[in-house]
């Protein structure tokens, strides 16, 4: 019975492929592959191209000197650089995303951070949902509620947001029981204060 229904929805799958290939038949296959190629090609070239306006606007706010002394500063290392700000801007679902990275870059240029936390919040970024980034850096969300021994339900991005390294579990003090569950980390302080 059951090689009956795999021959029968086979037979349905092939019978739908057949109605949508004699619907399209007088489009060659290869112009529709490219043409649906080049449609999805080009949603995401326009997208790339508003992810880097939207960092580009964000970071010009850069003073000219920093900026050109931090990236003379950055040597061999500066295409490398610029390479893997481009690659995390181009994996962007969120322009909101890409002006997030802008001001980090503008104050890793003025110094209040490292150049390889920039590279990792970059990569975190991209990664998160950019409402959890909000979330994190609303002084008023549940994450700061929970810091502040707030009894409240403990929502599903907690741990989205260590799991990228912007929170962690708390360390209570030995033979001290601790009500925080979740501190800001380093990386994640960064974030808040910069971005």
């Amino acid at each position: 019975m059951g090689d009956e229904i795999d021959k029968n929805a086979s037979n349905s799958v092939f019978a739908a492929i057949d109605l949508a290939l004699a619907a399209i038949g007088f489009l060659p296959v290869a112009t529709l592959i490219g043409a649906v190629g080049n449609t999805f090609s080009s949603i995401q070239n326009a997208t790339l191209i508003e992810n880097l306006y939207a960092f580009f606007s964000s970071a010009r706010k850069a003073n000219t000197k920093e900026r050109e002394k931090f990236f003379a500063d950055l040597g061999a290392d500066k295409e490398r650089f610029i390479r893997n700000i481009i690659i995390a801007i181009d994996r962007m679902n969120d322009m909101k995303k890409s002006e997030m990275i802008g001001n980090l870059f503008v104050n890793l240029v003025e110094g209040y951070f490292l150049k390889e936390e920039f590279v990792r919040l970059c990569f975190v970024i991209e990664k998160v949902y950019v409402d959890d980034l909000y979330a994190l850096k609303d002084k008023n969300s549940v994450i700061h509620k929970i810091q502040k021994f707030q009894e409240v339900e403990e929502p599903m991005y907690i741990q989205t947001l260590i799991a990228n390294g912007l929170l962690q579990n708390a360390k209570p003090a030995v033979g001290i029981a601790s009500p925080i569950k979740y501190e800001v980390t380093r990386l994640g302080n960064v974030f808040i204060r910069y971005s």
